[in-house]
């Protein structure tokens, strides 16, 4: 994430943790539908349509997967730097 972007705090940071929760399962629910497709179908058959192959297909979908974990882990670190500093006294 950009930085001039990153949330300033707390409650923001939290709110941000929950969305690249979320993000990271929709990315995951794409990775299992692709290798679910290659399953079926086979790793290098194509839909009927034409396209890219169920091998192609996956590894883009794991790709978006590891770019959404990245920034969950991200997010991660900023909330438990939150709650670290709230136990300081």
């Amino acid at each position: 994430m950009n930085p001039a972007f990153a949330p300033k705090n707390p409650e923001a940071r939290l709110y941000r943790l929950k969305e690249e929760i979320g993000e990271v399962m929709i990315e995951a629910g794409a990775v299992l539908h692709a290798l679910g497709k290659a399953g079926r179908f086979g790793m290098d058959s194509r839909p009927p349509t034409g396209g890219q192959t169920n091998r192609s297909a996956a590894l883009d979908a794991l790709a978006r997967l590891r770019i959404e974990m990245d920034d969950l882990q991200g997010a991660m670190i900023a909330v438990e730097g939150d709650l670290l500093d709230e136990m300081v006294p």
